[in-house]
This record gives structure tokens, sequence and C-alpha cells, in this order.
């Protein structure tokens, strides 16, 4: 969203549920609607969460199922573009009752998924879209390998890397070159990352 042009764009940034870290990281030029607020914003009363939680699961199911009420209360708006950017709401933008251009965002690597019910049901989804732009090309490949099926409507746009942000970051932890070997990684802590594991004492080092 930060790097999407704002002469060619209108953004309207639509949250089901306004959670985690990265919320405080959005464009504040852009236009949010939410729908639900996160856990961060609900009750430290353990008792009192749980039925916060249990409302927000039946109210974002109501709407799951009903997307047309969604549009005319909720979002008010109309769009020529209507973009999924994770595999969670592909069901969400499909579902739209507008005339738009449906457009779905897929960066995940389906190969590491045990669960092949699922995977097939992502991956059928990304055929109803006018258009699928992968993360990688390798994203792509890998599901013509192992499942043989192709997305001629489809492009590879990488995901963009602020370069100054990770020079300041870079600067927060000391690393000593002269032992060796130095392992360097960006990612998170998840086996799809590879990752799993910090070990300070041998100064290998994965964040």
């Amino acid at each position: 969203m930060e790097n999407l042009p704002r002469e060619l764009f209108d953004i309207t940034f639509f949250l089901t549920i306004n959670q985690g870290e990265l919320r405080k990281s959005i464009p504040e030029d852009i236009d949010l609607i939410t729908l639900q607020k996160g856990r961060e914003d609900m009750s430290s009363n353990k008792f009192i969460r749980t039925l916060q939680l249990i409302k927000r699961s039946l109210i974002l199911a109501f709407y799951r199922n009903n997307p047309k009420i969604l549009y005319r209360k909720i979002i008010k708006k109309d769009f020529d573009l209507e973009i999924a950017p994770t595999y969670a709401e592909f069901e969400n933008i499909l579902s739209s009752p507008l005339q738009s251009r449906k457009i779905a965002w897929f960066h995940t690597d389906v190969s590491y998924d045990p669960n092949e019910k699922r995977v097939l049901s992502r991956i059928n989804a990304l055929k109803k879209f006018d258009w699928v732009i992968f993360g990688s090309k390798q994203t792509r490949d890998v599901i013509k390998d192992l499942y043989q099926i192709e997305y001629p409507k489809s492009s590879v746009i990488y995901n963009s890397i602020k370069i100054d942000e990770v020079k300041i970051k870079a600067s927060e932890f000391p690393v000593n070159y002269d032992n060796h070997p130095v392992f360097s990684s960006m990612g998170r802590l998840h086996s799809r990352k590879k990752l799993s594991h910090f070990d300070e004492g041998t100064q290998k080092t994965f964040r």
C-alpha cells in the first residue's frame, strides 16, 4: 500500500479484524474501514474477553454469509478493483456483489502444506479471479509442478523491501563477524522460512 501510486489509485483498505502489529503501519492517507476490533482493544478480563470473541465470531460469520448486507451497511462504496491480499480473503472478495475486477495476491508455497484438500481449495479459488499476482515465480511454478495447474492471467510482483528500515534494524544488535560461519536471514520464526531456533551463544543469529 505504501508503494502504490496515489495518482493512479484511490485506495480503501478493509480490515475484517483490526488486529496485529502491522495495523499501526497502515498509511494515513488510505481510507480505512474496519469491521471488528482486535484482541488488543478487548477487555483484559478473561471472561469478558471470551464473550467479546464469541460476539465477534458471530458478527463475522453473519457478514461472511451476507455480503450484500456487508457492502450496504459497512463498506458503502463501489470499486473498480477488489484485491484479496491473502488466501484468507479469497472467499470474501469472490462473493462481492460489485461488478469489479477481482484480483488475488498469493505468496504461499503450497508444497509446505500437508493438507491437500486445503491446498486444492485455494489454488482452485485462484482460477475464479480475473487476475492473480504471485509473490514469487517459485510460488507459481510449484503449483504447476505439483498439480499441473497454470494461470495464464497472472504476473509476478516481488514484495518490496524497506532498505533504509533494514539498515536501522541491522544496527540494533552486535554481530561478531570474526566467528565463522555467520548465518544471516530475514523472515519470521516459522518452519516455512526454515528458521527454527535462536542460538545466541554460537553467534548464529536467526531473526
